[in-house]
This record gives C-alpha cells, structure tokens and sequence, in this order.
C-alpha cells in the first residue's frame, strides 16, 4: 500500500525526471490522428496531478487528442482505479457506455482486475510486472503489447 512517502517519490518523480527522457513519436501522433478519425473518443484516467498529466502531455505533444473533459486527473477521481469501480462508473455516465465499450490500458496487471470484473476490455501494455499484487487473484488481460504504439496499431482488427 502506497505511503506518504512513496507518493511524495512519485510525485517528483513525475516532475523532475519523467519530463527528461519523454520524447514525442511521431508515430503514436499519426496513429491517434487515424483513430480520432474513425470517432475514437479517447480517455484519460490517471491519479498523476493535473498540472503534470498536461505536461506530460504536451511533453509527448499529444494533448490535443485528450480534450479536458476526456481527463480524469487525482483532483477529479472519485478513488483509485485499482480499488473499485465508482471512477468508472462515473466514465461510464458521462460517455454514455457500456462497460463492454470500453477498453483500459495499463502498465501493471493488479490496476486491470476491477476493470475486467466489471467486463471492460483490458489491455497490459508492458514488457513485465514491476509491482505483482499477492492480494488479487491471477489476472490475464485480454490482449497484452509491448508499447501503446504496438497496440494502436492493432487496434481496429483486435477489437
């Protein structure tokens, strides 16, 4: 369970050295454009702070595909995402979806086991699981990808 103190490291990790090896891609650029295309609404669920999520965002220079109604920041959560289903629920309303509709993106497995309960496509994007959580039982995503990009492009055919 996070402390104080793990938060306090998080955050500046997220100010101070994540903003230093983000780098734009050209190609997930090009393939957000081709998904807002075919009226994908994208979503931004995150416990990270607002004023770092859009630096974050700007950083990969991205931000304009996540209007700010389509964020959902630690100010705006209602609790985390790994603990229950009320933040998604609330997603839910505000798009008018089913949970069927959705799909969560994630780098750690334990943060896809309510999603998947509730019946939201999961998908772990990862080359492993830093923090496993004993607590949970066994999860298997519905898809599992190596980078967002990998994803994205398989997208349209995956789902």
């Amino acid at each position: 369970m996070p402390t104080k103190g793990f938060d306090e490291a998080f955050t500046k990790y997220l100010k101070e050295l994540l903003p230093t090896f983000l780098k734009p891609s050209k190609k997930l650029q090009t393939l957000l454009e081709q998904l807002k295309n075919q009226k994908i609404q994208f979503v931004i669920l995150t416990h990270c702070p607002k004023h770092l999520s859009e630096q974050i965002l700007n950083k990969l220079k991205i931000k304009e595909f996540f209007p700010n109604n389509c964020i959902f920041y630690k100010e705006n959560l209602i609790e985390k995402k790994h603990k229950g289903s009320k933040s998604f629920e609330l997603i839910k309303k505000t798009f008018n979806l089913e949970y069927s509709e959705m799909i969560i993106t994630e780098d750690q497995k334990r943060n896809l086991f309510f999603p998947q309960q509730l019946g939201i496509k999961t998908v772990l994007i990862t080359e492993q699981n830093l923090f496993p959580d004993k607590t949970l039982p066994e999860l298997i995503p519905d898809k599992k990808y190596k980078s967002i990009e990998n994803f994205l492009e398989d997208f349209s055919t995956s789902f």
